[in-house]
C-alpha cells in the first residue's frame, strides 16, 4: 500500500480517537458521550448469572451489573434517573447528564402483551420528556432462543424505533 495512503489513514484514525475526551482515570467525559459509544460499551458487557437466584438473574441483578460496567466507562451514570413529569417515572440509566438514556427489559417480560404495552408507554414518556434526539436505548436481555424468535424481535425493534429509540439485544448466558 502507498505510504501516503497509510499516513492519511493513520491521521484519520488518530483524529477520530482524539475526539473522545476522558477523565484522568480513563472514563469517557460527558461531552464525548454518544449513543454509539454507549452501544459499544454495552456490547462489551457480559451478564453473570447468580446461583442464589432461581433463574440466575433478575432485571435488578442485571441492572446492578450494568451499573458497575457503565460507571467503569463513563464519567456520570445515574441509575433510576427521575424523568421530569407528573408520574415520577424513572429510567434505568442516564449517561452523561442527559446525553443517553438506557432502559433494560427482560425478553420474558416484553414478549408478553402486558410487559410489551408497559414498555411502549414508558418509551413514549421518556422520549416526550427527555430523550427526544434518538438518544434512548432499550436493551432487551434474553436467551438465544428468544433472540431467534425473529417475528417478536422484528416487532419489538420496529416499535422501539417508531418511538424514536434504539433497540439492542444482549444474551443472558444459559
Amino acid at each position: 500500500m502507498d505510504p501516503v495512503i497509510i499516513a492519511i489513514l493513520f491521521i484519520i484514525i488518530l483524529a477520530g480517537a482524539a475526539k473522545i475526551k476522558t477523565t484522568d482515570d480513563g472514563k469517557i467525559k460527558d461531552e464525548s458521550v454518544t449513543v454509539k459509544l454507549v452501544l459499544e460499551k454495552i456490547e462489551q458487557f457480559k451478564i453473570e448469572l447468580n446461583p442464589k437466584l432461581k433463574l440466575g438473574y433478575t432485571e435488578k441483578s442485571i441492572q446492578k451489573q450494568l451499573d458497575t460496567h457503565l460507571k467503569n466507562n463513563f464519567e456520570h451514570v445515574i441509575r433510576e434517573y427521575g424523568i421530569e413529569g407528573i408520574n415520577g417515572t424513572k429510567i434505568d440509566f442516564d449517561i452523561g447528564h442527559g446525553k443517553v438514556g438506557l432502559e433494560i427489559k427482560l425478553a420474558d417480560s416484553v414478549y408478553k402483551s402486558s410487559g410489551y404495552q408497559r414498555m411502549l408507554g414508558q418509551l413514549q414518556e421518556y422520549t416526550n420528556a427527555k430523550y427526544k434526539k434518538k438518544n434512548l436505548i432499550v436493551l432487551v436481555a434474553g436467551s438465544d432462543q428468544q433472540k431467534k424468535e425473529t417475528a417478536m424481535i422484528t416487532k419489538l425493534k420496529a416499535n422501539i424505533e417508531n418511538n424514536n429509540a434504539i433497540f439492542c439485544f444482549t444474551k443472558i448466558p444459559s
